[in-house]
């Protein structure tokens, strides 16, 4: 197959990047259907989502993959997960049909991941990563750093081949259920499942053509999603609070982009970065010991910046364009935020 001609060019990485470029041209057409459900999968042909009709029918199992980039000379490939995916669907799909709520988080979880792997790591996309690893390898060789940075770039690389060979190995209507296991889970109070749910049950409407394809559903897990992101948010998830951030910046479809809303929230996660942590002994050893660093250099402490940030609000750009009222309505509002949900240590009154 054109795909795994592909992949085991992807493999050859020792080899001239002629060659990679030689596999690339060989790379044409649109690729062939996805193989063909085994039996008791979901034949469903309304289950498969856009990614799973646009993988190759063909897939290198994960253990080939890992023999031939060590064969290649690149190492061990670095342990991407206990289980395959197959394996995860095998072992926890009946139960989460059941009902488990366990087993569809795990089974969720693991398989929505899918939805951006296929879109993204492609074959095709991770030649184009490949060959700018490569020229980057050759403007960096001989300085220091260069074998750590080379070491790196190739398990990222062994990394990448694993996860899409084992996605792309999947039955075609298993990908698609996995957000509703994962919103099955959340929905009986899996505390992991509504954390990230926010995450992955969007990867599918990331696109104008996944949007067009279920405008609905695509509403309905939008709703489903703000709800759990806000909840984690308001009970001090720093996790949420990341990806709420990003959100108000315009990552993502969950929100429209809210530049005030943005300004709040990167507030208040300066506030959290910088305030000081719960008491830990050799934490605290390291912590006091980078202070006396930035002191003696004619910096601040840890304690000192965040004390800083929340007496004197955020540092403004001079190009913002929020007046002075709206600029401490700004501080104030992440102020409230900060101490409501996000403060770990007791203020001192």
């Amino acid at each position: 197959m054109r795909t795994e001609s592909l992949m085991r060019c992807l493999l050859a990485a020792a080899l001239p990047i002629a060659l990679l470029s030689a596999c690339a041209d060989r790379e044409t057409g649109v690729p062939p259907a996805a193989e063909m459900t085994p039996a008791g999968a979901d034949a469903s042909p309304t289950a498969a989502a856009p990614s799973e009709v646009a993988r190759g029918a063909g897939s290198t199992t994960l253990s080939q993959l890992q023999q031939s980039l060590e064969a290649n000379g690149l190492g061990a490939a670095p342990p991407i997960q206990r289980m395959t995916r197959q394996e995860v669907a095998a072992r926890f799909a009946a139960s989460a049909d059941a009902g488990d709520p366990a087993s569809a988080y795990i089974a969720g979880r693991s398989l929505a991941e899918c939805h951006r792997i296929l879109r993204d790591d492609t074959p095709q996309a991770m030649l184009s990563r490949q060959r700018e690893d490569t020229l980057e390898l050759q403007q960096r060789e001989g300085t220091p750093g260069y074998e750590m940075l080379r070491q790196q770039l190739e398990q990222r690389s062994a990394r990448r081949v694993a996860a899409y060979s084992d996605c792309n190995a999947l039955a075609p209507g298993l990908i698609a259920r996995s957000v509703g296991w994962l919103e099955q889970a959340a929905a009986a109070g899996h505390l992991d499942a509504r954390k990230d749910y926010p995450s992955l049950a969007m990867l599918e409407f990331e696109t104008r053509e996944g949007i067009i394809r279920d405008p609905m559903e695509a509403r309905r897990r939008q709703a489903l999603a703000r709800e759990y992101l806000e909840d984690a948010v308001q009970a001090g998830d720093p996790q949420a609070l990341d990806l709420y951030l990003g959100a108000q910046y315009g990552q993502g479809p969950l929100y429209p982009e809210d530049r005030r809303a943005a300004q709040v929230y990167g507030y208040v996660q300066q506030l959290v970065l910088h305030q000081p942590r719960p008491s830990d002994p050799v934490g605290d050893a390291v912590q006091a010991r980078l202070d006396r660093l930035r002191v003696e250099q004619g910096g601040a402490s840890r304690e000192d910046r965040f004390q800083s940030l929340l007496r004197n609000g955020p540092p403004r750009s001079s190009s913002d364009e929020f007046s002075d009222a709206e600029w401490a309505d700004i501080t104030a509002e992440g102020r409230r935020i900060f101490e409501d949900a996000f403060r770990t240590d007791t203020p001192a009154r």
